[in-house]
């Protein structure tokens, strides 16, 4: 849910913070009397004090109820308004072209050169204004809708210092106008550049709320989809700027490196994710019988966006300039559970193009394993522990169910077979019910589990140092989730454990041999 007032703190607290940071002192607006610069005209005033906001009206055979709103909005919030009237000098420029042509119908050039006049005479302010200890700078005015389909003008409205306003949508700078009680006329006239006579809709041909709805992935018709992808993809010149690049004329190593461009490729992020399982004794009613086990996932509740309250594995995102993936992944254990010096080991890179929804990140799992009842330090306010109460596999569709003992997790994850001769699967979840891809994580985690056991000595840390025969039974039984005949375990495990001189007591059972892992990795 879109919340104006906190965007509208946060956006104040990153104004102040840049301007404390860079020693800055005001800021020049571009006013046209549309409600993207008013907008920002008041946050500013918000933030920096009506005393450092100096708007600028720049008519250019302009409505004149355009210059009208923009005296009103100065007097309203109490800036400075500059009045430069640049017509004189924009018809100059077209009688130069005309002399040089012979015409002047050059409607698109024509249109783009007030845009381009208006930044000139901004940046002419700022410099201006920048005496002794003050430093002026200009804040840009565009909004995330018309940038998103290039609806801006290269060296004019597109240049400018700093943003405040580009990660919202019309609709959303709206509500933030409304929290600032930018009055209504301004607030909810239709837009417009000012230069053509037309709507900035009647020119796209596309409605904002379109264009809105195109950028959160909801549903629209094909044609209107095709619209805007075309007007994205067709300005695609105004989001990069190309550059040649001398790639095989380098005399040296150290020549390449010193002018190679990191921006030339798309860029992704990288975060590390942690599926923690544990075994544990389940509560029982009947002191006599052995303690039946039970397998645990720790799970983390979010407490931000995206995936707000959802549970996930404890994950963050990889430091590229500090970090390996295994430092990562122990300092975000650390930091989600409150648990260090356990076992780790690379699980899978998962790489689903829309994992996470704000950008393209890939995660590289880990998968760890302890014995949650040896644990020193108590696991974070909100991680929880999970038992896995239930799992069945009918065809290659998993269905788990997670239980914490008031939260009731069920989903389903559907493998897909990809290679014969390595029994390797794809994982897709059929529905979301944990944050991102963590169901399919879950399930693959528990492929690789019950494989190792199988072939490795992995299980030893999951058990405290000293244990019986039957501890390790019950532990290989619950994670391959089937009942194991005890001589075939017996012949499984003796070549694995040492017979030590410790006897257990415990309860109705008779005494009972305790045994120790052979490496004695505790």
């Amino acid at each position: 849910m879109f919340n104006a007032n906190e965007e509208v703190n946060k956006i104040c607290e990153f104004v102040k913070d840049y301007y404390k940071k860079n020693n800055l002192t005001g800021a020049v607006v571009g006013i046209s009397g549309g409600k993207d610069s008013a907008v920002v005209a008041a946050l500013l005033v918000k933030a920096l004090g009506p005393e450092n906001v100096v708007g600028v009206a720049l008519p250019c055979h302009s409505n004149d109820e355009d210059l009208n709103d923009a005296i009103m909005l100065s007097e309203y919030y109490g800036f400075k308004l500059i009045k430069i009237d640049l017509t004189s000098t924009y018809d100059s420029f077209l009688n130069e072209i005309k002399n040089i042509t012979g015409s002047t119908n050059y409607d698109n050039a024509n249109i783009n050169l007030k845009p381009r006049l208006r930044m000139s005479s901004l940046y002419y302010v700022a410099s201006m204004l920048s005496t002794g200890e003050k430093r002026f700078i200009v804040a840009g005015t565009s909004n995330k809708s018309e940038l998103f389909v290039g609806y801006f003008t290269k060296g004019g409205d597109s240049t400018h210092d700093f943003e405040v306003i580009s990660d919202f949508t019309v609709s959303e700078v709206i509500k933030i106008g409304e929290v600032l009680k930018v009055p209504e006329k301004v607030l909810y006239k239709a837009p417009s550049d000012g230069l053509s006579g037309k709507t900035d809709e009647d020119k796209l041909g596309v409605t904002y709320q379109a264009i809105e709805d195109y950028i959160y992935g909801k549903e629209l018709d094909s044609e209107t989809k095709e619209k805007i992808k075309r007007l994205h993809d067709n300005n695609q010149h105004k989001f990069n700027m190309p550059a040649y690049r001398r790639w095989l004329m380098y005399s040296s190593e150290e020549e390449f490196l010193a002018h190679y461009n990191p921006n030339k490729y798309e860029r992704l992020s990288m975060s590390t994710d942690i599926l923690i399982f544990s075994v544990s004794d389940k509560e029982r009613n009947n002191y006599r019988k052995n303690n039946e086990k039970v397998m645990s996932i720790l799970l983390v509740k979010r407490d931000n966006y995206p995936y707000k309250d959802r549970w996930c594995l404890p994950g963050g995102f990889l430091d590229p300039k500090k970090e390996t993936l295994l430092d990562s992944a122990k300092r975000v254990l650390k930091n989600e559970t409150n648990l260090e010096d356990i076992y780790l080991e690379q699980l899978y890179t998962f790489d689903c193009l829309n994992r996470d929804p704000r950008m393209r990140v890939l995660s590289t799992t880990f998968m760890a394993l302890i014995d949650k009842n040896e644990l020193l330090s108590m696991i974070n306010e909100k991680a929880s522990w999970f038992n896995i109460e239930s799992i069945d596999n009918n065809d290659n569709l998993v269905t788990i169910t997670l239980s914490n003992g008031i939260d009731n997790l069920k989903f389903s994850v559907r493998k897909t077979l990809i290679s014969k001769t390595t029994n390797n699967y794809e994982y897709h979840k059929e529905k979301s019910i944990l944050a991102f891809d963590h169901e399919s994580v879950i399930v693959c985690g528990m492929d690789r589990i019950r494989n190792k056991i199988r072939d490795t000595d992995i299980i030893f840390n999951l058990l405290p140092k000293y244990f019986t025969l039957g501890e390790v039974q019950r532990i290989y039984e619950t994670i391959l989730n089937k009942k194991l005949l005890d001589p075939a375990f017996r012949r499984i495990i003796k070549d694995k454990v040492i017979k030590t001189d410790i006897i257990k007591s415990d309860g109705g059972h008779r005494p009972s041999i305790m045994y120790k892992y052979k490496e004695d990795i505790k």
